[in-house]
């Protein structure tokens, strides 16, 4: 019950970070357009976590994403906004892998994440590991400034991702096995 209660509350701590940093971006410059922006991504949000209808969480963060692009385009809130917009993709999958418990496991067991706990962990450790990953590389990135080609800049993301890719993999299977050895 424990893992449950961890993840509702990073599901609603991710939520309300994504829609403060949303609403710190667009309230100051665009008065009720904006108060309507961030209201309705802010309900449909919420209405994700509630009814996870299939494909609505991925709508709502590509429907963010674009929000979020069209400020930093217009130069508003950068930082607010790259802190959203990693909380809104933490939120995304929190709210994916939350789906796919409740969906996945067999009858009379839905629902319950206490099922497997360690992954349950496992996955929660990962998200919290590419998360602040990610905002580690930006913040770099943004003290950092370094004239580089697109195509390099490309690849030294799809570098970067197979990297993570491999620690993500070395972490979980070190946990795996370091757990199994001490039963």
């Amino acid at each position: 019950m424990r893992s449950l209660g961890m993840q509702n509350f990073l599901c609603f701590s991710t939520l309300a970070v994504s829609v403060a940093c949303l609403a710190g971006a667009f309230l100051p410059y665009s008065g009720w357009l904006g108060l309507a922006v961030v209201g309705g991504m802010g309900l449909l949000q919420l209405a994700v976590w509630v009814r996870p209808v299939k494909g609505l969480a991925s709508v709502n963060l590509v429907l963010y994403t674009v929000l979020a692009g069209v400020r930093v385009l217009e130069d508003s809130a950068p930082l607010a906004l790259t802190i959203g917009i990693t909380a809104a993709l933490a939120y995304w999958e929190l709210v994916q892998f939350r789906h796919k418990q409740r969906v996945g496991f067999p009858a009379g067991r839905a629902g319950s994440t206490e099922a497997d706990p360690a992954l349950s962990k496992n996955h929660l450790q990962s998200l919290g590991l590419s998360a602040g990953l990610g905002l580690l590389l930006v913040g770099i990135g943004w003290v950092v400034r370094l004239p580089l080609p697109f195509a390099v800049v490309m690849g030294l993301v799809l570098v970067m991702f197979l990297g993570l890719d491999r620690v993500l993999r070395w972490f979980i299977s070190g946990r795996d096995s370091s757990s199994i050895s001490h039963r």
